[in-house]
């Protein structure tokens, strides 16, 4: 029996993973989470794919670019991240998140950035786009 694809839920809002690891489990994947930097770096390997929010503790409203410039630092790092985010539209945030693309991706590029107030159904599709296999 094949493994279904494991999605990483990073988020510091425990509510918002329980939500979603639901709606993805219904969907046929299995979910980690991580409500940190530490424990979304820890969790990463174990994934497919990961949805990432940017704002991971009220101290610092960019602690998900840490997350994805320490994933990038490995060069072999391939598992494509989802921004799941309410910043994602702001024209700063789109800024940053293409200078880190440029400093650290490699020629690896965000899979995905979706705004939480687009709704879920734009989640799914972007996961399910990110886990399909071709072939």
């Amino acid at each position: 029996m094949e493994r279904k694809p494991r999605i990483l839920i990073v988020d510091d809002e425990e509510i918002l993973r329980v939500i979603l690891a639901d709606l993805l489990i219904d969907e046929g994947f299995e979910t980690l989470d991580a409500g940190s930097v530490e424990e979304a770096l820890q969790s990463a390997p174990m994934a497919d794919c990961i949805i990432l929010d940017l704002k991971l503790s009220e101290k610092n409203d960019k602690e998900g670019v840490e997350v994805l410039e320490q994933l990038w630092a490995d060069k072999t790092f391939s598992t494509p991240v989802i921004v799941f985010s309410g910043y994602v539209f702001s024209d700063e945030i789109n800024k940053l998140l293409r200078d880190v693309e440029i400093r650290h991706g490699n020629g690896r590029t965000i899979a995905h950035c979706i705004s939480k107030s687009g709704g879920f159904k734009n989640l799914m599709n972007a996961v399910n786009m990110c886990t399909t296999k071709s072939g």
